[in-house]
């Protein structure tokens, strides 16, 4: 018979305190979860939103591509249809007189559009009312630690609820792009950030993996170069014909020049095997494969570096336990349960008592509450020490 493997809450969160307290590099990468944390819809949302939205004479090309989607996998979401878009143009030179999985070339660059310019309006609109305060208080945090490295945030999030944040809270910050009217991106300087032409190292850097809501296709000289730039949010109402920069596949990438995804990607692979360091997940449900093939091989290679994923449903740690996953620097918490150093485990009882580790418990579901984004970030200001500072400065702030 089985014995169940019980980990204590209040001891992780001890450890977890002292490793923020001590650790000196961190960095960060924040999924659909974090947004969704201050109202804007996740993918599954996201996803929803752009069947019902879609003009009616693209539904019938929309349903074809995600029925053969399904054919082939358990899931669709518009993350991979996109993507499905993407080959057909490649494979069809986007001609209109050649097909591929029954949709011709054209069609598929329209469609394309039609989907993206779908997904900036339906997050460019909540966008401006949703509820920032968790950023604000973690931005805050983090321009609060005193570290010899600069923090190095990794984002699959298309919207600009971070960009927003450091601006409103004035702290500096750093995405690869250079320039204002119609910023480009430098891959030289994403490469060399750690050298001595990097920005100073309290300057945050931001990595928008996925693309972002402000970048957009602008043919170059000929139709065979286009570049990227970063503008502002609402020049795409000026240029509706540009196309947004979200989720970019392989054939967009010049050889001679390298674009902003396989940049980061980069970037996200230097920091995890350079030594010592604290990576924090949270808002992520370890479904990019990606993604997660860089995680894991770094955790295989890099014996220093500590992984902590905070994630919002017991399903994550079900399926990554599935597939065999168990580094002895992993740390994945949930609601219910935990992995903890190759030990999966459900939650013991945290103790009823008066302590700091207990505000984070839920104690009529038995569950531990750091799977929100919400959660995370009190008990990151909790651990600072300076949790009545930063809320009175953002009070001010506000208040100005």
């Amino acid at each position: 018979m089985n014995q169940t493997i019980l980990h204590h809450p209040e001891r992780e969160l001890r450890e977890l305190r002292s490793q923020l307290a001590y650790t000196k590099r961190t960095g960060f990468l924040f999924g659909a979860g974090t947004s969704k944390a201050s109202g804007l819809p996740d993918l599954q949302e996201l996803t929803h939103l752009i069947e019902k939205n879609l003009s009616t004479s693209y539904s019938e090309v929309y349903q074809r591509l995600k029925n053969s989607i399904t054919q082939r996998s358990s899931g669709t979401s518009i993350e991979s249809i996109i993507n499905q878009i993407r080959l057909i143009r490649q494979v069809t030179g986007e001609n209109k007189t050649v097909s591929f999985d029954g949709i011709d070339g054209e069609t598929a660059v329209d469609l394309d559009r039609e989907i993206c310019n779908g997904i900036y309006k339906i997050l460019a609109n909540p966008e401006q009312n949703c509820t920032t305060l968790s950023i604000q208080k973690f931005a805050a945090w983090l321009n609060g630690r005193k570290s010899n490295f600069p923090v190095e945030i990794f984002t699959t999030n298309y919207d600009l609820i971070f960009e927003k944040t450091f601006e409103s809270l004035q702290i500096p910050y750093f995405d690869g792009f250079i320039g204002s009217q119609e910023a480009f991106f430098c891959p030289e300087a994403v490469e060399f950030v750690t050298s001595t032409y990097s920005p100073p190292k309290s300057w945050l850097r931001l990595w928008k993996l996925h693309g972002s809501l402000n970048w957009f296709w602008k043919p170059g000289r000929d139709d065979h170069s286009p570049r990227i730039i970063r503008v502002n949010q609402t020049a795409q109402y000026l240029n509706p014909q540009q196309e947004l920069v979200i989720y970019p596949s392989r054939e967009k990438y010049e050889a001679s020049r390298k674009q902003p995804y396989l940049a980061f990607f980069d970037r996200l692979k230097s920091w995890l095997l350079a030594g010592d360091g604290l990576f924090i997940v949270a808002g992520y449900s370890f479904s990019d494969a990606h993604i997660n093939e860089l995680f894991f091989s770094a955790l295989g290679i890099n014996k220093k570096l500590h992984l902590i994923g905070f994630c919002y449903s017991d399903d994550v740690i079900n399926k990554l336990t599935k597939m065999g996953i168990d580094f002895s620097n992993l740390v994945l918490l949930s609601p219910g349960q935990a992995l903890i150093r190759g030990i999966k485990g459900t939650w013991k009882e945290m103790p009823l008592r008066n302590s700091i580790q207990f505000r984070f418990w839920d104690r009529e579901t038995g569950t531990l509450k750091l799977g929100d984004f919400n959660e995370l970030v009190k008990f990151l200001l909790n651990t600072s020490g300076q949790e009545d500072r930063i809320e009175y400065q953002l009070r001010l702030n506000h208040a100005a």
